[in-house]
């Protein structure tokens, strides 16, 4: 592009917005194939696909494109998780150690008080990720006092899956399934790899090069390790959005509420310029016309992805890349909105 410095746009013009620049940012940025839905008054209104899913076979990213929804994961866990709140099978404010039954880390005394609502605000102390593999003999550290301080941490979302699972008795990737997927109509999504999967995005490095061999995720992962179309996650969003709660996997008013009220600013960091507030599994951003929940992901330096919505307007969008270089066309595109 010509002009890195886009115009200002509002959230409900973002259509606009992509149908516009979105085809420049990809070359600039070395991103093969995009795809996005919009959410209008609480619906799915329009979507848009752009590029293809690999540069090797070329073949184009349909509306039914599989990508890595990444980080994106996080929120859709704790949405299930707040429900098991709201049927008092989980505590916000309970140790996990006592629903898991036992150390989760050994001779480390600070995560035993490590709760829920500290995991979903990224409080927890812990790091975003162990040093080595999760299975590994690394030692897992608590960096400070949990609920003392801010610290990103898929790490904690991990503890937390590993007591919910204690709690349901059940692997995540079929309860999460059966208890949200399933009720939402998220048809083309999954926390593991499924050999069905067939209109899949691969994935690109930062130079728009294909991952030489897929690692499919075959072991479900709370913070990262969801499989999913724009168009399953906006289903999602849509669940946010809606105002009749009655629905049995719906979090009533109050439990929604306390899910996108600001729990924890983050006192060093800020994004667009803008101070971080943190819910109960989203990112807040407040700017001078609105408040925006959203959350963005990266996985292997090969997808990036984002979610955006306006709970006073109803409208967001989400949009999944297959590229590393998706994090600067997504950070173009929303410093146009901020």
């Amino acid at each position: 592009m010509n002009d890195p410095q886009l115009p200002k746009f509002r959230l409900s013009e973002i259509s606009t917005l992509f149908d516009q620049v979105l085809p420049d940012l990809m070359h600039k940025y070395h991103v093969p194939g995009v795809g996005i839905v919009g959410i209008e008054n609480g619906t799915l209104a329009w979507t848009r696909q752009f590029g293809v899913r690999s540069i090797q076979t070329q073949e184009a990213v349909t509306a039914n494109t599989i990508f890595e929804a990444c980080s994106m994961t996080k929120p859709l866990f704790a949405y299930a998780v707040l429900k098991l709140v709201e049927r008092e099978y989980l505590d916000l404010d309970v140790p996990l150690v006592k629903y898991l039954g036992h150390p989760y880390i050994e001779n480390e005394p600070l995560h035993e008080i490590i709760t829920a609502r500290m995991v979903l605000t990224h409080t927890s102390g812990l790091p975003n990720w162990r040093p080595g593999d999760r299975d590994g003999d690394e030692p897992l550290v608590v960096h400070f006092e949990p609920g003392s301080d801010y610290q990103y941490s898929g790490e904690g979302f991990w503890f937390l899956q590993r007591a919910v699972e204690s709690i349901t008795n059940t692997p995540l990737h079929k309860w999460l399934d059966a208890q949200l997927m399933q009720p939402l109509g998220m048809k083309n999504s999954s926390l593991v790899w499924k050999d069905e999967f067939d209109d899949v995005a691969v994935g690109h490095d930062i130079n728009g090069q294909p991952e030489k061999e897929r690692n499919p995720f075959t072991r479900p992962n709370a913070a990262f390790s969801l499989y999913t179309t724009p168009s399953d996650y906006a289903l999602f969003i849509e669940e946010i959005l809606k105002p009749d709660r009655a629905a049995s996997h719906s979090l009533e008013k109050e439990m929604l509420m306390q899910m996108l009220a600001s729990h924890y600013e983050a006192p060093h960091t800020k994004s667009y310029g803008k101070r971080t507030l943190r819910g109960l599994g989203w990112e807040i951003l407040e700017t001078a016309n609105a408040t925006y929940h959203g959350h963005a992901g990266a996985n292997r330096d090969m997808f990036r992805c984002t979610c955006l919505f306006d709970v006073s307007a109803r409208d967001g969008f989400v949009l999944m890349a297959n590229a590393a270089g998706g994090e600067g066309l997504r950070e173009e595109l929303l410093s146009a909105l901020y």
